[in-house]
């Protein structure tokens, strides 16, 4: 039997994660900014007959690429959103939320990523799947939620309608689903992923994909897929943590992927975007009760808890500083590496949760 830590020590915990990680010292930051590959100059629009990808692994912050856990592990997942290497100066930041202190929240990785989910909750994973805490976090959160994909469980699904061999295109055409119950790597899209699920034809439901970059490009064989100004492309993506589901809702997401050069090789990949703050909170809120305990629904202790992850915000919801609101965003960036498959259909949409903090009729 698992053994899981009291809501009282994961409360504890929060503040010393972000007391550990203040206290670290890293190397020299370089002064060049991590951005997306440009948009390559002269390149042809897509002129291939598509190809598709389904992740096969994620790594969410706990591990290197290569599977070394690591408490700076989060730092080599993103990019940097804001335009800003933070090291000791926040004046051009948004407000942090209450009793947040600036030098933690604000902490960047190389090159200025923007990775605040990765830095501060993804380390709080480990204890509710039951490990310790110590100098590198545990990878269980990891290894459980790729255990889900290998199932066939959940899996983010890339749709590159036009790609063809070349290895520079400007633009593609790209859809991102996720997709579920998985067959020989032949997947089903999630209903709520499209438009129109029961379109007559399956490249009428692709078509219809609600996370749609109609003007992605490939550059060096790099494929980059981002949104036009004044877009909010949200990505939604499941994670299994300690037995229960969390499902993250990422705004202005871009993905950034290198595709293989050689057949057999797996794609790999990165994510970055914003996670509402306060839909976070009240995520964490059903994620923890079905963790724990109904009884933790409301209350002082979970209450605390939540605010203390509402702290953590970093950024503004829409991706930009600005010192005069408080930051209502939490940065996150993780990576994946990703196959060629299949899209067989649409699965018959899901049923909502139970709200297991509804009251009783």
């Amino acid at each position: 039997m698992t053994m899981r830590p009291s809501l009282y020590t994961l409360g504890v915990l929060l503040t010393s994660v972000a007391t550990a990680c203040s206290e670290e010292t890293r190397p020299d930051e370089p002064e060049t900014h991590t951005q997306v590959p440009p948009r390559p100059e002269g390149a042809e629009a897509g002129d291939g007959s598509g190809t598709m990808f389904a992740v096969t692994k994620y790594f969410i912050g706990s591990t290197t690429r290569d599977g070394v856990a690591s408490i700076d592990a989060w730092q080599a997942y993103g990019y940097d959103r804001d335009d800003a290497i933070t090291k000791d100066h926040f004046e051009g930041h948004c407000a942090v939320f209450g009793a947040a202190s600036p030098p933690e929240v604000f902490e960047d990785g190389p090159g200025g990523i923007d990775n605040g989910f990765g830095h501060h909750i993804v380390p709080i994973f480990s204890f509710l799947s039951g490990g310790g805490f110590g100098d590198d976090p545990d990878p269980e959160p990891q290894n459980e939620t790729n255990a889900k994909l290998g199932a066939g469980t959940s899996a983010l699904v890339f749709y590159l309608r036009d790609l063809g061999p070349a290895e520079r295109y400007d633009p593609i055409d790209a859809f991102v689903y996720e997709g579920t119950g998985a067959v020989d790597g032949e997947w089903l899209l999630r209903a709520e992923s499209v438009a129109n699920p029961s379109a007559a034809t399956l490249d009428e439901v692709l078509v219809s994909g609600l996370t749609h970059f109609a003007k992605s490009y490939v550059n060096d064989g790099v494929w980059v897929g981002l949104e036009e100004p004044g877009e909010d492309r949200v990505l939604t993506v499941t994670w299994t943590i300690a037995g229960a589901p969390l499902e993250l809702r990422i705004h202005h997401a871009v993905v950034v992927m290198e595709l293989p050069r050689t057949e057999g090789d797996a794609a790999t990949g990165t994510v970055s975007g914003i996670v509402d703050a306060e839909e976070l909170r009240e995520d964490m809120r059903s994620f923890v009760v079905e963790v724990f305990d109904e009884d933790l629904c409301t209350g002082s202790a979970v209450d605390s808890l939540l605010n203390q992850v509402r702290q953590q915000a970093d950024i503004m919801r829409d991706g930009i500083q600005d010192p005069d609101q408080v930051c209502d965003g939490l940065s996150i960036g993780f990576g994946f590496e990703a196959r060629p498959a299949v899209v067989r259909g649409v699965a018959e949409p899901a049923a909502p949760p139970p709200d297991l903090c509804a009251p009783m009729p």
